[in-house]
């Protein structure tokens, strides 16, 4: 029984000008002066709550019952039992002949199918030429106008000259153009390009719906206002029922124009247009059938839109009884809805299908219903026949036929990668058809690690390779463009070593364009990838792969300084025998990263400096700017908010990570600025989107900065201090200073020098991937600047857990002569020394780390425990309430202040009832053993102070299991003779501390 799910694919309508048809947010808040082609009219005045009312209601049909909608498709399927048999039989046997991946001479292609779109689209500037009202000199320039919408709307042009067509606009309204028609492309084109905002632009198009009853209009048109209409309302208008209203007018206008008598364009055409603008490939159920209600309701819709709606219609009502989840939580009833729409979806599809042969969309769907049949009469291969026998490369019949062969489903990788190496050796390199051989690795990849180089994979490489060579073989002047596909497979050869392939397509492709779409995710940069290529063509080739691969793979284990001297060596010898610029690229960036690596090595800071192409980096940003060598501006832009660096360069833990950055102020968009900083990525834990990172965050507020933990891995960090009231402001310049310390067990996050989180005992080893920006993709920000990024390996293992372990003053005292000036450490010796029972030393160390952590609650809790240790609980209980005014979440805090409300000496200070309640809820948050041991006796004692001394014995019983260190086996034998004399147990006076002390002396 096939159990996963049917997957659906986006539109294969892939030279629509997306921003011309896909909704569009107001940019800057500005709008324009454009006056209006119509006077405005009275009725399209906002409501009370701001929404502007449709002029038209919704159709009566859609408050018809279902059932009538089934009975009438029903009706409207035809008896083609007989047509269908017979067009199988003889396709069965035509195909057993053929192989998978073939292109008969009657199949279309994907090129013949754009223009057939072009020519629907070119239609509407022509029938504006011959019909429009406007006058001649305002229609000649109108026409210009057309076209060029015309020629972005299906991908000749680029979107960026949406400006000059709006000039034009702008001039056929001077000259006297009033023709509705070309209104509302030019409130289309303005609404892109945010020169109206979304409301102005829904008030224009419906004035110009309106009106558009002339000669010049076309259904076309009619159909189209009302969609942008719906579009204009989608940010502003969300869930109001004038937005559902909207979209029903929009399905019945939809249905009309797929209902055209006489129009010279096929229904697969129209329907694409349909698909485009209302994006019915991916509507959701309930919208689904409200598109198809239209079309069951409207007269004269072309039958084979209809089928191939309530087909679509049928699967997705399928799903929706039996649920996304596995097949053993699926009820009887559920699987039997389930099938019967299958059956349904199988009857309406294979309706379009005898229909309209010569159109793949039917027996593409047919490939995924099969796929969820019980018993499919053909398999998914059989319907993948037909698709291609259509046209030889639907693009979505390929990605439905390599979900049909994913292991989920019974197939394997090997089939899925077999079909991509046909599509690559199939020489057809005029069609699409090698395209899909990156399709086939693009579905196999979602089933490996994400961390996985896809060039190791040794099918994955050899398919990558094909499908470069084929192309560099074919005829120039008959391949169609396919960029991105042959970069990603350039980079997958990069990572297979395979550099002699990748330095051919080098050498044929525009570099400008390969480094514009290289992959992100393959931690390589597209400038290093070209000058390894042509530095691997020498004899020498091993050597050199010993340099590209300690450059480029992930360390886990330093280099000896000896060998790093003679690999610059080498390289220094190679550097005279090849004078390709690009070789002699790569010998500069390789000497300068290894000598980066050598003072890495040496123990030394190593200073990442920037160059001006950013070699030594990975770059994602819309734009970059060197200030100078060590400062980098990056720029986002509102399509593509993800703004970040890496170093090509990788570090082996541990090591200490400083940059400094300005905060990023908020555009226009109004989210906050955040989710800048450092990240460190482990090269083995992942989160969903293959990266479990450690982030210092930095938000913007007026004169305020604070860093706080990635959610990331926020299941391993303690809970945090409260930032607002204790990290110090930016420096006078704006700029702050971040500071990650990773050893392979531990995590430590700095701000301005002062420590704000820590994640010890780690699930995971820590990684070498280092990370300057954000990867928050709704990061509000058009510049960010980082400065003096720097990193130096730490020569001593991983802080202890536990302050009262004996190596821990050793060790804080050794980190100390590490580095001085940092407060933290000191902080952390007095921690220990207190632990340690070094009660002066302990106040000495704490008082000279006062001036620059004094602020910290942990500096008022190390304060809070010495107080204590020194006999002074007044002192002691307002260091514990300053500390808890920093962070109230602090259950370290709150523990040792509930132990002093509970036991000390002075009356004025305990407070039995507080501690109960400050107690309450810390045991989630205080799960290692040692804490859990020291918060059941401080229930205990809470207890004994309330006198309720059997609940105290219950709480000593459950610490005494657990408890293990030798303070805590101290501490519970103190509190069992005070239960044992049913007395509240009492911390010692200081007069007694005192003479404890002179005793031990």
């Amino acid at each position: 029984m096939r159990c996963a799910r049917i997957g659906h694919s986006a539109a294969s309508v892939c030279m629509v000008g997306l921003l011309l048809l896909a909704p569009s947010g107001c940019q800057n808040g500005s709008s324009t002066s454009e006056q209006p082609v119509v006077p405005p009219t009275t009725t399209a005045s906002s409501t009370p709550g701001g929404v502007v009312p449709p002029l038209e209601p919704a159709p009566e049909y859609y408050s018809r019952p279902l059932s009538e909608m089934e009975s009438s498709l029903l009706t409207m399927l035809p008896d083609q039992a007989a047509a269908v048999r017979e067009r199988k039989e003889r396709r069965a046997a035509e195909a057993a002949s053929e192989p998978l991946v073939f292109a008969p001479p009657e199949s279309r292609t994907m090129e013949a199918w754009n223009q057939s779109y072009v020519d629907l689209r070119t239609m509407e500037a022509t029938h504006y030429a011959e019909h429009s009202p406007d006058p001649p000199e305002a229609k000649a320039i109108g026409v210009k106008v057309m076209q060029q919408y015309v020629e972005i709307a299906t991908g000749v042009r680029p979107v960026s000259e949406s400006a000059s067509i709006l000039a034009l606009g702008d001039e056929a309204l001077a000259k006297g153009s009033t023709d509705p028609t070309l209104g509302i492309y030019l409130t289309r084109l303005r609404m892109s390009a945010g020169q109206i905002d979304d409301r102005a632009a829904h008030s224009r198009f419906l004035q110009l719906r309106d009106s558009l009853n002339g000669p010049a209009a076309l259904p076309v048109h009619r159909f189209l206002v009302r969609a942008w209409c719906l579009h204009a309302m989608e940010s502003w208008a969300k869930g109001h029922p004038t937005q559902a209203t909207a979209r029903r007018v929009a399905m019945d206008a939809a249905a009309k124009f797929l209902s055209e008598a006489g129009n010279p364009h096929s229904p697969e055409i129209r329907m694409a247009l349909v698909e485009s603008a209302m994006g019915a490939r991916a509507l959701p159920y309930p919208e689904l059938q409200e598109l198809l209600q239209a079309c069951v309701a409207t007269p004269g819709t072309d039958p084979w839109a209809l089928h191939l709606l309530a087909a679509r219609w049928y699967v997705e009502s399928g799903w929706n009884a039996r649920g996304t989840g596995y097949v053993d939580s699926v009820r009887p009833e559920a699987w039997a809805t389930f099938y019967s729409a299958l059956n349904a979806a199988e009857r309406h599809a294979t309706s379009a299908w005898v229909l309209h042969p010569e159109f793949p969309q039917p027996a593409t769907l047919l490939i995924r219903i099969a796929m969820g049949q019980q018993e499919p009469e053909w398999e998914p291969e059989q319907w993948f026949h037909e698709a291609v026998l259509a046209q030889c490369d639907h693009e979505e019949a390929y990605r439905a036929l390599f979900w049909a062969k994913m292991p989920r489903w019974g197939g394997t990788h090997e089939e899925i990668l077999n079909i991509g190496r046909s599509c690559a050796e199939s020489g057809r390199y005029d069609t699409a058809i090698p395209k899909q051989a990156m399709v086939a690795i693009r579905h196999v990849r979602t089933d490996l690690p994400q961390d996985l180089p896809l060039g190791l994979v040794q099918p994955i490489a050899g398919v990558a390779r094909k499908l470069v060579e084929g192309y560099l073989a074919a005829d120039p002047a008959t391949r169609i463009p396919m960029a991105r596909d042959l970069t990603d497979a350039t980079s997958i050869l990069i990572q297979a070593e395979e550099f002699d392939v990748a330095r051919r397509m080098f050498e044929n492709s525009n570099f400008s364009e390969i480094a514009r779409l290289w992959p992100s995710d393959t931690r390589t940069q597209p400038e290093y990838c070209r000058a390894v290529c042509f530095a691997m063509d020498t004899p020498n080739r091993d050597n050199m792969l010993t340099v590209h691969r300690l450059l480029t793979l992930p360390q886990r284990q330093l280099p000896e300084r000896q060998d790093l001297a003679e690999l610059r060596e080498m390289l220094a010898s190679e550097r005279t025998k090849n004078a390709r610029p690009e070789a002699q690229e790569y010998y500069a960036t390789a000497d300068r990263m290894l000598e980066m690596l050598d003072r890495y090595v040496a123990g030394d800071w190593v200073e990442l400096t920037f160059d001006r192409l950013l070699s030594n980096w990975i770059v994602r940003a819309a734009e970059f700017d060197v200030l100078d060598e060590r400062s980098v501006r990056l720029g986002a832009a509102d399509h593509n908010l993800v703004v970040y660096i890496e170093p090509l360069l990788r570090f082996a833990p541990p090591f200490d990570v400083e940059a400094e950055l300005s905060l990023p102020e908020s555009s226009h968009t109004g989210r906050e600025a955040k989710g800048f900083g450092i990240t460190v990525v482990s090269n083995d834990a992942k989160d969903p989107f293959g990266r479990t990172p450690q982030h210092v965050y930095v938000w913007r507020e007026p004169g305020l900065a604070y860093g706080l933990s990635s959610h990331h891995v926020s299941t391993y960090v303690p809970t945090l201090m409260s930032p607002r009231k204790f990290l110090k402001s930016p420096r006078e310049d704006g700029f702050v200073r971040l500071g990650v310390r990773v050893w392979d067990d531990a995590i430590e996050t700095y701000h301005n020098g002062a420590r704000v989180s820590a994640i010890h005992d780690m699930p995971f080893p820590a990684g070498d991937h280092l990370h300057f920006g954000s990867i928050n993709t709704l990061t509000a920000t058009h510049s960010v600047v980082y400065r003096n990024i720097r990193i130096r390996r730490i020569p001593f293992d991983s802080p202890p857990t536990n302050p009262a372990e004996d190596a821990a003053v050793d060790y804080y005292a050794r980190a100390l002569d590490w580095e001085p000036d940092c407060p933290d450490h000191r902080l952390r010796l007095a921690n220990a020394l207190l632990a340690a029972g070094q009660t002066p030393e302990a106040r000495s160390q704490l008082e000279m780390a006062r001036e620059a952590v004094g602020n910290m609650p942990e500096f008022h809790r190390v304060d809070g425990e010495l107080r204590m240790a020194e006999g002074d609980y007044v002192a002691a209980k307002a260091a514990f309430q300053q500390a808890l005014e920093f962070d109230p979440r602090s259950a370290l805090v709150r523990l040792r202040m509930c132990w002093l409300l509970a036991t000390a000496p002075e009356d004025s200070v305990r407070n039995a009832p507080e501690a109960r309640s400050q107690i309450y809820g810390l045991e989630s948050d205080l799960t290692h053993s040692d804490c859990q041991a020291a918060l059941l006796m401080t229930e205990a004692a809470i207890r004994m102070e309330q006198r309720m001394f059997r609940d105290a014995r219950e709480y000593l019983d459950q610490a005494e299991e657990i408890a293990e260190s030798v303070e805590d086996r101290k501490r519970l034998g103190e509190l069992r003779i005070s239960l044992e004399a049913e007395t509240p147990h009492r911390m010692a006076q200081p007069s007694e501390q005192l003479a404890d002390s002179d005793n031990s002396a």
